[in-house]
């Protein structure tokens, strides 16, 4: 029995192993199916607001396979899967994935057909390295923003309990 992921596993830019389900592979779809350090998954079917979530595989577990509900890119020595990455994070969080996705019932699907027609800006190696250290920089501002924001919201919450005690007191 292999490891393999399925779209419960992959989220936007992370890949959860907690919950690993195991299947029989044939030698020839191990081959098909396997992962290598680097690949980028992304959820083929899936609620429309998540059709699309991708994250890189980054040898979370040995020897483990993907599901064909998953689609999987490698990308070669001149494109940055970093860069990838955070391109279809774009279309995801734009709503492009959507547009191209088509729906039955609940599942929206987003086949290589789907995708094949929606543009990719392909800068040179070295600008898609910038591109997404910036995007990296800003990530870290948002997270300490909202850091700062909810400590803020605490300190209100605090005020106005101190305001109320001294104002029945």
């Amino acid at each position: 029995m292999t490891p393999y992921l399925r779209v419960a596993n992959v989220h936007d830019n992370e890949i959860r192993t907690d919950d690993i389900k195991l299947m029989n592979f044939t030698p020839e779809e191990q081959t098909l199916y396997s992962l290598k350090f680097g690949d980028i998954l992304l959820n083929e079917g899936q609620s429309l607001e998540l059709v699309g979530r991708s994250a890189i595989f980054r040898d979370e577990i040995a020897q483990v396979c993907f599901q064909n509900t998953l689609i999987r890119l490698r990308a070669n020595e001149s494109v940055s899967n970093e860069y990838i990455l955070e391109y279809f994070r774009h279309c995801l969080y734009s709503g492009r994935f959507q547009k191209a996705a088509t729906q039955t019932t609940n599942i929206a699907h987003l086949s290589i057909s789907r995708l094949a027609p929606i543009e990719f800006p392909l800068p040179p190696y070295k600008e898609q390295v910038r591109i997404v250290s910036k995007i990296k920089k800003l990530e870290i501002l948002c997270e300490n923003i909202k850091t700062k924001l909810k400590s803020a919201q605490q300190t209100q919450l605090h005020l106005a309990d101190a305001l109320t005690d001294t104002a029945i007191n």
